[in-house]
């Protein structure tokens, strides 16, 4: 029951695409490596910057009404196009997420690219993306500047049973990581963002506070808004029978 969503970080505007993950999905994380020769040690491996990630995604933009299908999903897949080639063209930074994971990250849409292969009016995209590294300057040591007040953070709260006090925000982070790190359940990112007063718990950003109060402060589920792409989801599986849900993650 995932689906994917991408957030303008400029408007704010969520576009969910109109299918649920169909073929998988895939992301990576790594870093650069140089290879230094030394007199007697011979080739030694040194880990430069990390390094961007760029995966396609491949999705259907459905002209029918299939199972597969995300409730109030638009039939008409040039409107996800046009939508899509938009943001491409205005090099608008989104945030592309991946519903029920911790895949949450700024990227750029590189490419778009589609086809018609049977006759149905179903479009098969596939879309490229680059990871988006906004450059942060760093204090030069020496200067008499200390640590971001965003190191200092992660230096002094790297307990996972640390709560009652305040997480600053780094590059790279998730709510849904931030609750994973300090209560043990990513899920309740929702309750950790009504409780911050954030409207969106995916749109976070670097040098943000975050108060971590203990688990029974947080508000009740039923004080949450969540966005339409989550909401999609929950509603699938609350209204749908255990085994309509099944072939639908069997799909």
């Amino acid at each position: 029951m995932r689906t994917h969503v991408f957030l303008d970080v400029g408007s704010g505007q969520e576009l969910v695409l109109p299918t649920y993950v169909q073929t998988g999905y895939a992301w990576r994380h790594g870093m650069g490596m140089e290879t230094v020769a030394l007199t007697k040690l011979g080739d030694i491996a040194v880990p430069t910057v990390r390094t961007l990630c760029a995966e396609p995604l491949r999705v259907l933009l459905p002209a029918h009404n299939y199972p597969f299908c995300v409730p109030g999903a638009n039939l008409n897949p040039w409107t996800y196009v046009e939508a899509l080639e938009r943001r491409c063209d205005a090099r608008a930074i989104q945030r592309y997420i991946i519903t029920g994971t911790p895949v949450n990250a700024m990227v750029y849409i590189k490419e778009i690219s589609y086809s018609e292969e049977d006759g149905t009016g179903d479009l098969a995209v596939t879309i490229s993306l680059q990871e988006a590294k906004i450059p942060l300057a760093e204090p030069v040591a020496g200067d008499g500047v200390g640590p971001s007040p965003a190191l200092a953070s992660r230096d002094n709260s790297g307990s996972s049973d640390l709560t009652g006090g305040t997480y600053i925000v780094v590059q790279g982070d998730t709510m849904w990581a931030i609750a994973r790190r300090y209560y043990g359940d990513g899920s309740l990112c929702w309750r950790l963002a009504t409780y911050n007063q954030i409207p969106n718990a995916n749109v976070i950003r670097p040098g943000q506070a975050v108060r971590i109060p203990p688990a029974d402060q947080l508000p009740t589920q039923a004080a949450v808004v969540k966005p339409a792409s989550v909401r999609a989801v929950e509603d699938v599986v609350a209204q749908g029978t255990p085994e309509a849900v099944q072939r639908l993650l069997d799909i």
